[in-house]
């Protein structure tokens, strides 16, 4: 499974979180909620990764920065996308959404997400975008 949280591309390439398994996707979302300045809410859907490779797309492994240790080398791009590879993934998403592979985290959930992450020591604090580490609604030690 890869998981996302938008379409944006840089350099022709698409960002994705591994997870093997649906219990694993919480990690994915760590993983992007972390590297952000503040607790929002988030919508995120998981693609199948043996479809995007029937698809033919290109993959990259890449260490993405998060600041959740044990997730850096869980990243990877899809490389070398044109305007129609792009097209095919954006149908690949309306069929997750259909399939209900989606899901929304309100800020609460997202919130306790990163607290537990920094209760059990996941989280290099040096990493943190200062502007999250400025939140008051979670306690760094």
């Amino acid at each position: 499974m890869q998981v996302t949280a938008d379409l944006r591309t840089s350099k022709n390439s698409l960002s994705f979180w591994r997870s093997e398994t649906e219990v694993d996707l919480g990690n994915a979302v760590l993983a992007i909620v972390a590297n952000r300045e503040r607790i929002d809410p988030i919508d995120f859907i998981w693609l199948k990764y043996q479809e995007l490779e029937d698809d033919g797309y290109s993959f990259e492994e890449s260490e993405r920065q998060t600041p959740v240790i044990d997730l850096v080398d869980q990243h990877v791009d899809i490389t070398s996308l044109n305007y129609h590879q792009l097209g095919r993934t954006a149908k690949r998403v309306m069929d997750a959404i259909e399939e209900k592979r989606w899901k929304r985290l309100n800020k609460n959930k997202v919130k306790i997400l990163l607290q537990t992450a920094l209760d059990e020591g996941r989280i290099d604090y040096k990493r943190v975008n200062e502007k999250l580490c400025q939140c008051k609604e979670l306690k760094f030690m």
